[in-house]
């Protein structure tokens, strides 16, 4: 039952990203991960609104996480990984945040 809840709002969420409503994706991503933590396209889609809104940080998250659920993912997400790492470090440099505030676990 949650994993079937979980689907249908990654679902809507993939839905709400076609059309551009990318605060609303991003909403109905994260009902979805509250529902099952392991849904990895939850996260993914999530990531990818995140990405839409240029939010650095909050996407290289989400995708730090897509790869620790699905390992076999690593080497298909590199680059994208990478880019998001680079760009989340200039959006941390832009915004002052102190480099002890956040942790970046390797993937």
């Amino acid at each position: 039952q949650r994993g079937l809840k979980a689907m249908i709002l990654a679902n809507r969420g993939a839905c709400h990203m076609q059309q551009g409503h990318y605060d609303e994706a991003i909403k109905d991503c994260t009902k979805s991960i509250k529902h099952d933590q392991q849904y990895v396209k939850a996260y993914h889609r999530r990531c990818t609104a995140y990405e839409a809104q240029d939010k650095w940080r909050l996407a290289f998250r989400d995708i730090l996480k897509v790869i620790q659920l699905d390992p076999s993912q690593r080497t298909r997400l590199r680059g994208r990984r990478d880019m998001l790492r680079t760009k989340a470090q200039e959006e941390r440099e832009r915004e002052g945040v102190d480099e002890g505030e956040e942790t970046e676990s390797e993937a």
